[in-house]
């Protein structure tokens, strides 16, 4: 066994048939936990006349020696002898369990992006919705307005007083004048020189508790 040199750290003795068809098994294994590489392979005794098998180990850390990615595979060499060798079949496995890595978490964080996404887009329709309602509101108000100054104008639907010829109907407000108190304010009792009429007359107070 040679690492990264051409001075074997441990050897052992193979014994074959060279000049005969014979097939030979090998297997090399290495245990990343106790460090111990191993070989195991076929020869064949002269003196039994039979197959043998043979082994050697040594205790390293490939750590130190390989990169963290390497190429498996195989070669051969006889010397100054010509030799031919003919692989018959090879096969590669391993043994290392990989740990795959907890993926909730990153789920987890998936969801909640995803929660935060949609809980803005609702707040973003919600404040577009009430945008549009409060402006539609105004214009609401807006067109009523012109709407009752162009009648106030023409002379049709509600009439317009000034305020002093609603203070002199009322008595300025008087208190004996004073019908009621609603939720915008006091209700007089006032008299219209111009209709000619009795009228009841809503007084808006800045304290009522209604209308905002």
């Amino acid at each position: 066994m040679n690492f990264n040199s051409m001075k074997s750290n441990v050897t052992a003795s193979w014994l074959a048939i060279m000049s005969q068809d014979v097939v030979y098994n090998c297997s090399i294994e290495y245990n990343s936990t106790t460090f111990c590489l191993s070989a195991s392979f076929t020869g064949y005794d002269y003196k039994k006349y039979g197959r043998i098998q043979n082994s050697l180990s040594y205790h390293v850390d490939l750590r130190k020696h390989l990169p963290e990615r390497v190429m498996v595979g195989f070669s051969a060499a006889a010397g100054y002898y010509f030799e031919d060798h003919i692989l018959k079949s090879w096969s590669f496995s391993s043994g290392l369990e990989i740990e795959i890595g907890d993926t909730s978490g990153d789920d987890n964080k998936a969801v909640e992006w995803v929660g935060i996404g949609i809980g803005l887009v609702v707040f973003l329709g919600l404040a577009c919705f009430l945008m549009w309602r409060r402006i539609k509101g105004k214009e609401k108000v807006l067109e009523i307005d012109l709407k009752m100054d162009d009648e106030f104008q023409k002379g049709i639907g509600p009439k317009r007083f000034p305020y002093n010829e609603l203070e002199s109907a009322t008595s300025k407000f008087s208190e004996s004048e004073k019908l009621g108190q609603g939720g915008f304010g006091g209700v007089y009792k006032g008299f219209l020189k111009d209709l000619n009429s009795y009228v009841a007359i809503k007084r808006v107070s800045r304290e009522s508790k209604q209308g905002g």
